[in-house]
């Protein structure tokens, strides 16, 4: 009898687990984070007797956790996917809406403008006219710095985020550790017994923790998980985890950096991170932000450019050089802005340098690195500019002998200017010719006398003429130099130095006069040729001042006249070209007027976003399929819980039966004797 109640006992235990294991699961069906759990039966060694093995019973052998380790890694995997693309989207949203909206966009400011502008050519002499071009300036230049306030909110927002979020690895990842401490010391955990409560919440936590960055992890002997972010750094390592921290870049201090503090090390990992929101946002502002502060600066550039060099051309209503209507693009402290030296640069801080723009149809929307190396074999500093968008080397020489002044020209429509101080081996610098241009646009023109509409040439033809040859209005190219100087061919007043008067020697050659006494001209230059019939350019000055264009066919004798236009307040000319700016190539090459090159900002965001949308939701569902293959394996069914507590109450009242019976051959057996 004594063989047939223990294992009568035996099933009464095992059933009486397996229903504690089925309670607990069905009372945790609703902890998302929860692994439904089993109870391992095992049958109990069998004893040996003459007619054979006879069954000694069962036990329990273990309570396990129904987990795939596969699954749980592609959860993992998509959980980051998600939310980096999710991170990424409703950060594109926001600014997709902003530039795109009527309400904050650009555009409708150009086209008031433009418009302002071709209403005072119409009549050039009216003050109201003249007024409401100075109060679309004013509005142009507010919607530049709103548009760039809003971009610096955004990017201080997501400097705010990134530091949150790196709090929060730091957090989950000491969470981690503490449980890999509490799991490899846990009783039963040397026989292969582990708690399975501490292993739910350690899964949950890497979970949460790739919600914010991708993760790798590796399984070790003891029973700990090690964590890896980015490209390998170890945040947790058994039971010892490490931090990550976001503090301002050395490189610029506008924006957050990520670094990993293990030890006593200290690496920069921004450029290594990936997936999670913190790899999101860092997609975001590598790819969409920056670039995007950076077209909107190009495009102020332009237009306070063309918009300042067309009106200095000009003359006002005070019959003096139109003053710039914008501030000026290279003014000196706009342009040592453009300049940002590391912060770990070698004391001390007294580098004098600037970026001046020289050909605004060159501007990209990229930022560079300038890089000083170690001297050469002559003692000589090499440098190396690098432009950013695609990690080319734009330029590279050495500091020549003589030391600063140094000036590196040519790339990409700006001149890199160190002045002075010590520039050092090692010394590193950020340069952004575009990216602070929406900020510091500034509408300078006060009074509508200001606004120079008229021309500050006029030409005529002698009424002598006997030929068909005509002479055009004339068109000014420049009128200072470089270095801000009027070019010799100019006065302060707005005049021109020399009077020009152009004489036909035969049909096809002529003679440059100065005109200054007219009864007396005096000869500049002979035997210029001609072509009747067609165009005929004559350029005066050098670098070129102003132009004309002689065409028809002129006898000989017929002069032309080239002089100040005096008194010319009713004079449009340079009103009109001002408005005709509206439709100037001022970008990429010429091919981009002012309105197109926002517009294919606007466009290349609003397509961004939308692929960015559909790749998030394309990476949701791959997450709810992977969290749904989950579920199926180690989620509760309230339904099949329900069986088998059915199920495992049938087994233990059969096995109390089977006591009962035992007992009751047992007293049978007593009362025979």
């Amino acid at each position: 009898m004594a063989n047939l109640i223990q294992i009568g006992v035996s099933g009464l235990l095992s059933s009486q687990t397996s229903l504690t294991v089925t309670g607990n699961n069905i009372s945790n069906a609703n902890i998302p984070s929860y692994t439904r759990q089993r109870a391992e039966l095992s049958t109990r060694p069998e004893q040996f007797t003459g007619a054979g093995y006879v069954g000694a019973g069962s036990q329990v052998s273990g309570i396990t956790r129904q987990v795939e380790q596969f699954i749980l890694t592609q959860i993992r995997m998509d959980t980051a996917s998600y939310g980096a693309l999710n991170g990424y989207a409703n950060n594109i949203g926001q600014l997709d809406s902003l530039l795109a909206d009527e309400l904050s966009a650009l555009s409708p400011s150009i086209e008031s403008l433009f418009a302002s502008l071709q209403t005072g050519a119409e009549d050039p002499t009216s003050v109201p006219a003249r007024q409401l071009v100075i109060a679309d300036l004013q509005s142009l230049s507010q919607r530049f710095g709103t548009l760039y306030d809003r971009l610096e909110q955004q990017a201080g927002a997501i400097n705010d985020q990134l530091i949150t979020l790196t709090q929060q690895i730091t957090a989950l990842g000491e969470g981690i550790a503490e449980l890999n401490r509490a799991i490899t010391q846990a009783p039963g955990n040397g026989i292969g017994e582990q708690p399975n409560r501490l292993l739910d919440e350690r899964d949950e936590l890497i979970r949460q923790l790739s919600e914010i960055v991708a993760v790798r992890t590796t399984n070790e002997a003891s029973g700990a998980i090690s964590v890896f972010i980015g490209s390998g750094q170890g945040l947790v390592v058994g039971s010892i985890a490490n931090a990550v921290e976001a503090r301002p870049s050395v490189e610029d201090p506008s924006q957050v950096d990520i670094f990993f503090k293990g030890g006593s090390s200290n690496l920069k990992i921004t450029g290594l991170l990936n997936g999670g929101e913190v790899g999101g946002l860092l997609d975001f502002r590598t790819e969409t932000l920056n670039p995007a502060f950076n077209a909107l600066g190009r495009i102020a550039l332009a237009m306070a450019g063309e918009l300042n060099a067309q009106q200095r051309r000009g003359l006002d209503l005070e019959g003096q050089f139109g003053r710039n209507l914008f501030t000026d693009i290279n003014d000196p402290a706009v342009a040592a802005q453009r300049v940002i030296p590391d912060s770990s640069n070698a004391l001390p801080n007294n580098r004098v340098a600037r970026v001046v723009i020289d050909d605004l149809n060159q501007l990209t929307t990229s930022d560079y690195t300038l890089l000083l190396t170690d001297p050469t074999s002559n003692g000589l500093l090499d440098y190396q500019m690098i432009r950013r968008s695609d990690n080319t080397v734009v330029a590279s020489g050495e500091f020549p002998g003589a030391g600063l002044p140094l000036q590196i020209s040519g790339i990409d429509g700006f001149t890199v200017d160190l002045q002075s101080g010590s520039f050092q081996a090692g010394d590193r610098f950020t340069l952004r010719p575009t990216r602070y241009a929406a900020r510091d646009i500034e509408a300078v023109v006060q009074r509508p006398q200001e606004l120079a509409y008229a021309a500050s040439l006029r030409t005529d033809t002698s009424l002598g003429n006997r030929g068909s040859g005509a002479i055009s209005a004339g068109e000014v190219l420049s009128v200072y130099a470089s270095n801000g100087a009027l070019l010799p061919e100019f006065t302060a007043p707005g005049q021109l130095t020399q009077p020009i008067l152009i004489r036909f020697t035969d049909a096809t050659t002529y003679s440059i006069f100065d005109n200054s006494d007219p009864a007396a001209p005096a000869l500049i230059s002979a035997g210029n040729g001609f072509t009747p019939g067609q165009s005929n350019t004559v350029v005066f000055g050098s670098p070129p001042a102003y132009q004309v264009v002689l065409n028809g066919q002129p006898q000989t004798g017929d002069e032309f006249s080239i002089g100040s236009n005096t008194n010319g307040v009713a004079d449009n000319r340079n009103a009109r070209a001002l408005a005709e700016l509206r439709l100037s190539g001022a970008l990429e090459g010429g091919s981009l007027n002012f309105e197109d090159a926002y517009g294919r900002l606007v466009e290349g965001i609003g397509s961004r976003t939308a692929q960015v949308k559909i790749s998030r939701d394309s990476a949701e569902s791959l997450m709810n399929q992977s969290q749904a293959t989950r579920d199926s394996l180690s989620g509760v069914n309230l339904d099949e819980e329900a069986a088998r507590l059915i199920q495992f109450e049938q087994a233990y009242n059969a096995s109390a039966q089977v006591i009962s019976i035992a007992r009751q051959l047992f007293n049978a057996l007593l009362a025979a004797f």
